[in-house]
């Protein structure tokens, strides 16, 4: 059973038996109008990434070009815009050869795990943690995520729920795990014919990709698990029209199956936008090849799927409709597979100037907030958007400014904040001709750019834990957790060698506030366990956290 009660204080707690979680307290904001500079070092910088960092703060990452060739930094921001780490960032990797493109994951802790290709010797991909304060957590300049000559340009990645990564490049996935340790053989796995993979989590420490460039199927997929197993022999045909299927975007939903979308050119001489769900055993759940989200003339390119809360998906897109450069539209199918608003998409933003470099993110309420940049004035800035799960525009029509200083913005990257808002960061001109630099900007649920990242009266502002009361304990154990936002909430409890236990409760959504969990000390099969130390482990969305307690008889 699940209880929430709104606290009006927030406390900072040293649990005997549990994990210490320090609280930030709120500050005022040091969010300056067109963003803050997170690195203004010598050369440029590019490649920007962004995660949570779970405290309302973001973590980035770039390729960065300060010691002659790319090399891999990053930056932790606080709440108010304030950097935590050394100023213009600690180095991740600076050996030789360049170190790009790269990708990101938060690794559910508070740090992140990036992943990146590799030319210190040949052509590789290699991964290195960092932790809440900047320290590399792998070995010096990163560890080797595969043997294998086809894991090379490009990686993508997704959380392997335990604070490690799953990394899909080429044909080939491997993980590794949160200690650096690869976990699928040197080389990794062959998971599909094709190349240009996109991967989300299953939810059970595997994950779910989707791949294009096969002859056929033109849009494939497939399911690893945890072990690295294949749970689809032979991989799932998603799309085989001959029509020149392409850019897959998968993302979970939920139950261990997933949505993708893609682009292919089925309906005549432009591609144009179809998306389809598979159940956890790779059975396609809507019409064969898919559903169309958007036909409309002139084409449409670049999806971007990300979850609607409710096991469909919201998708966002590029769109040539109106003959003016590229807009950028977006619609959301259920999970049934109908397809919701306004027939071809909603409009994110149609203003003058051709949209780029479009992203999303959950806004943890069932919509969406979309940064991109356009040229409707006399450079390249960047905007964003928010829209909710009917498709109603929240923000400014054609969306909020993030950043309009002189020169070029271009290709933010985009995190949640957890209270409805966002952090974008991009590339930046401002400095100087055809150098860039990575500047950040806040904006706050309601659409105002700069500020402090608010704090709802009598709601939590970070994810934490508090004592199981009683500890020890004879019989029933409370534990209480505090969420800034809602999400999805699943918990269980294991022995102090990690057997699993019970399970408490699985994907259950809690509103923001805070929130108490009973364990009556029995297993799975209804028996008492015996005396000695359990762990309750929690896990909101992509943080998690855990308890220790003592069972006596």
């Amino acid at each position: 059973m699940i209880v929430n009660t709104l606290r009006p204080s927030i406390r900072v707690v040293t649990m005997v038996w549990g994990l210490l979680l320090v609280v930030p307290r709120p500050s005022r904001a040091q969010w300056e109008p067109n963003g803050n500079p997170i690195c203004t070092a010598a050369r440029s910088q590019a490649e920007t990434r962004a995660v949570s960092d779970g405290a309302a703060g973001a973590i980035m990452a770039w390729a960065d070009l300060r010691n002659g060739n790319w090399d891999i930094y990053a930056q932790r921001v606080n709440a108010a815009g304030n950097p935590m780490w050394t100023l213009d960032g600690v180095a991740m990797c600076t050996v030789r050869g360049d170190q790009d493109p790269l990708a990101m994951i938060s690794d559910g802790a508070g740090g992140a795990i990036i992943v990146w290709h590799d030319y210190r010797c040949g052509s590789q991909v290699y991964a290195q943690r960092i932790g809440t304060s900047g320290e590399a957590l792998w070995e010096p300049g990163g560890v080797v995520v595969s043997s294998s000559s086809s894991f090379q340009f490009d990686p993508r990645c997704t959380s392997d729920g335990a604070s490690g990564v799953i990394v899909a490049c080429g044909n080939s996935a491997q993980r590794i795990d949160a200690y650096g340790h690869p976990r699928w053989g040197a080389a990794g796995v062959v998971v599909s014919g094709g190349t240009n993979p996109s991967l989300d989590t299953d939810g059970a420490g595997g994950a779910i990709i989707a791949f294009s460039g096969a002859a056929t199927p033109e849009i494939g997929a497939q399911r690893v698990d945890s072990t690295g197993a294949l749970r689809w022999p032979g991989g799932v045909a998603v799309c085989y029209t001959g029509a020149g299927a392409d850019q897959p975007s998968v993302v979970s939903d939920g139950t261990g199956g997933a949505v993708i979308a893609w682009t292919d050119g089925r309906a005549g001489n432009y591609p144009h936008i179809f998306a389809q769900r598979l159940a956890p055993t790779g059975t396609p759940m809507w019409t064969t090849n898919g559903i169309s989200l958007c036909s409309a003339n002139l084409g449409q390119n670049s999806p971007h799927a990300i979850t609607d809360g409710a096991q469909g998906a919201l998708v966002l897109w590029l769109d040539q409709r109106n003959g003016n450069g590229a807009d950028l539209y977006a619609r959301r199918i259920s999970a049934s597979g109908d397809t919701l608003w306004q027939t071809y998409g909603n409009p994110v933003c149609v203003a003058p100037g051709t949209c780029s470099g479009p992203a999303i993110v959950p806004d943890g309420e069932g919509g969406a907030i979309a940064s991109w940049y356009d040229g409707r004035g006399a450079d390249q800035d960047i905007y964003a958007q928010r829209f909710d799960g009917s498709g109603a525009m929240l923000w400014h029509a054609n969306g909020v400014a993030l950043c309009t200083a002189v020169g070029d913005q271009t290709s933010p990257a985009i995190t949640a904040d957890r209270r409805g808002g966002a952090i974008a960061a991009w590339n930046d001109g401002r400095l100087g001709p055809n150098t860039f630099h990575v500047y950040a900007q806040h904006i706050d649920a309601s659409g105002s750019a700069g500020g402090a990242v608010g704090v709802t009266p009598g709601l939590p502002t970070a994810f934490r834990m508090l004592p199981a009361i009683p500890n020890p304990s004879a019989g029933r154990v409370t534990i209480t957790f505090e969420l800034p936002v809602g999400a999805e909430i699943s918990a269980d409890v294991v022995d102090i060698v990690g057997r699993h236990v019970r399970t408490l409760t699985t994907r259950q959504f809690l509103v923001a506030g805070t929130h108490s969990l009973a364990w009556d000390a029995r297993n799975g099969a209804g028996t008492r366990v015996t005396a000695g130390l359990y762990v309750i482990r929690v896990r909101a969305g992509d943080l998690a956290g855990l308890s220790k307690v003592v069972i006596s008889r």
